[in-house]
């Protein structure tokens, strides 16, 4: 089917994101499929439409993790296994998906490529590379008149260091589009006139060349150890974590660029600079992500801006690269 000949189906099916941004787009591709005369075999091809994550696809591909998330604790110390039972949503059974074809996902870019060059489809080939970590800082509650200097040992000055010398890594890589990130800092008791006996910090850095994530993911380490030294405190790495890399399908990948080229699309190749569902899906059968523009490359923020006309030239080659995938 021609590009043209389903505008008015992509259109419509987009308004109805527009209306309702927190629904995903599983019904109305089912519609445009319909709709557009398209209908693929029965198959277990995942494909999803969103603006922004609003499901998460741990069930399928973190059992391992299972009880990491149960014991998570949050600020005000209710535990997520406690809550969920309380709640009525504790559940015995595994949750295993049944055998899965392939996944494919669009997804704005988040970024500013491919609104600033005027594109309107991204064909995800890689992620950067990525390693985040939570530091526990352990220090001592104390008064902060009478204490001395030397006696002090304050976690929220050791998480404060811990963050801006994260964020010095950033700038020292960013030449190369390196970033780094001080995303949190929580601190007790938080409260004037006392020195905090512990600060929980998040932090994250990434790069396009592997090899140099990886050295900015070793200096973050020990920038940890150095910023507890300097306040007198302990500095536990209570958890880290990493994504990114080619983990995507070749075969996918090839399959969308083949319909960008046959629609006329102005596309263009490009890396996955955030943390997507894509990666983990990636561990269990073939994944493709294609990036559709948003304005100036805001995201998560109120200004975050895409228009019904943003997605369709990326819907277009999603619709037809699934059709194709279920159809071989």
């Amino acid at each position: 089917m021609r590009n043209s000949a389903h505008w008015l189906h992509l259109k419509t099916a987009k308004l109805d994101l527009k209306q309702n941004p927190n629904t995903t787009g599983r019904v109305r591709w089912q519609h445009l499929a319909t709709t557009s005369g398209l209908m693929p075999r029965p198959t277990s091809t995942i494909s999803q439409a969103r603006q922004d994550r609003c499901c998460r696809v741990g069930e399928i591909t973190a059992d391992d993790r299972r009880d990491w998330v149960y014991d998570l604790v949050a600020d005000d110390g209710l535990r997520f296994e406690d809550e969920l039972s309380r709640i009525g949503y504790r559940s015995g059974k595994s949750c295993k998906a049944r055998e899965v074809d392939s996944y494919f996902e669009l997804h704005i870019e988040q970024g500013p490529i491919l609104d600033a060059e005027g594109r309107q489809v991204g064909i995800v080939t890689g992620a950067y590379p990525t390693y985040g970590m939570r530091v526990r800082f352990e220090g001592e509650t104390a008064h902060t008149g009478p204490t001395p200097m030397d006696l002090r040992h304050n976690a929220l000055i050791a998480g404060a260091r811990f963050l801006t010398a994260v964020d010095d890594i950033g700038w020292e890589f960013a030449i190369n589009d390196g970033k780094a990130t001080g995303a949190r800092l929580a601190a007790w008791p938080n409260k004037p006139g006392i020195l905090s006996e512990t600060a929980l910090c998040i932090t994250d850095v990434r790069h396009p060349n592997p090899v140099t994530a990886k050295v900015m993911a070793e200096k973050m380490r020990r920038t940890a150890k150095a910023s507890a030294a300097m306040a007198g405190c302990i500095a536990v790495i209570e958890d880290e974590w990493s994504w990114g890399g080619d983990v995507f399908s070749s075969e996918l990948i090839d399959i969308m660029r083949d319909e960008a080229v046959r629609q006329g699309c102005n596309w263009c190749e490009i890396q996955s600079q955030a943390g997507h569902d894509a990666y983990h899906l990636a561990t269990y059968c073939p994944t493709a992500m294609i990036f559709t523009p948003c304005k100036g490359g805001i995201t998560h923020n109120n200004k975050e801006s895409c228009e019904p006309e943003d997605f369709i030239a990326g819907l277009n080659v999603l619709l037809h690269a699934v059709v194709r995938r279920t159809d071989r």
